[in-house]
């Protein structure tokens, strides 16, 4: 019976990585096909393979992805450095209804981008910068930032307070335990938490569209440009540029790993 059950196991686990990563292999299979063989019907799996179509559509996606670059470093460097100080204050701060603070910064996690895409886009009308890179890196920062404090407060919450007193005994303030004391220990989480958030603005898709022109797109919101009509898609190029965009992110998670692990395992201990 335990044999029966581990077999399925396994089946249900094979299903589950093919529907994973099948799409990623068509995807690839799409980025190699020359136009004919892209656009038949049946499709091919056997076919003449070309790398021209990575050459056709790099350069022009080069601005995209760039977009997508700085967008993500920006959104990264205001999220984390927000919301670690608003972690830190909720974690070792006496702030009076800070659980129900916590909640609604719970809750904000849950809010689908598209219900407040629309009045951001007003918003950034009123203020001058819809259109530009700035409102884009707002909007996301804005929705990761609650990601961050969450991540974050369980963190600081595992730093000794022992260490906040000897600190305090030698005179140090508080920015100075912030800052020497605590972020020093907490690197892996940090480092975990700015990765996870990277990754959530590089696949952005929504607000990079609403927010963003032509010029200022990044490269998911570019993506939906390939689609203005049916009998109009490059399937062969909307491939080589799909892979172009996942290519960062594979080698980013390789070099990111190591970190990620750390802070995962430092943040599930308590005590």
């Amino acid at each position: 019976m335990r044999g029966l059950w581990r077999g399925l196991l396994a089946g249900l686990l094979g299903l589950a990585l093919v529907a994973t990563v099948f799409p990623l292999y068509w995807t690839f299979l799409l980025s190699l096909k020359p136009r004919d063989v892209a656009n038949a019907n049946p499709p091919q799996f056997i076919f003449p393979p070309t790398t021209g179509n990575y050459g056709a559509t790099f350069w022009v996606a080069l601005p995209y992805l760039a977009n997508s670059i700085v967008v993500a470093i920006a959104t990264v460097a205001l999220s984390v450095a927000a919301g670690t100080l608003g972690a830190y204050a909720l974690a070792k701060f006496a702030i009076r209804g800070k659980e129900r603070l916590m909640f609604v910064i719970l809750t904000t996690l849950l809010v689908p981008p598209i219900i407040i895409a629309i009045p951001l886009y007003y918003l950034s009308v009123r203020i001058g910068i819809q259109g530009s890179l700035l409102a884009v890196i707002l909007a996301q920062a804005l929705f990761n930032t609650p990601f961050v404090v969450w991540m974050m407060r369980s963190f600081f919450e595992d730093v000794p307070k022992e260490l906040d007193e000897a600190a305090r005994i030698d005179g140090a303030n508080e920015w100075q335990i912030f800052w020497a004391v605590a972020l020093p220990i907490v690197r892996p989480g940090i480092a975990a938490a700015a990765t996870l958030s990277a990754f959530y603005s590089w696949n952005e898709f929504l607000l990079a569209k609403v927010l963003s022109t032509s010029g200022s797109q990044t490269l998911p919101a570019y993506l939906a440009t390939f689609q203005r009509d049916t009998s109009q898609i490059l399937w062969e190029q909307l491939g080589a540029t799909i892979m172009l965009g996942i290519i960062p992110v594979v080698v980013c998670t390789f070099l990111a790993q190591p970190f990620l692990v750390r802070g995962m395992a430092f943040g599930a201990v308590k005590g």
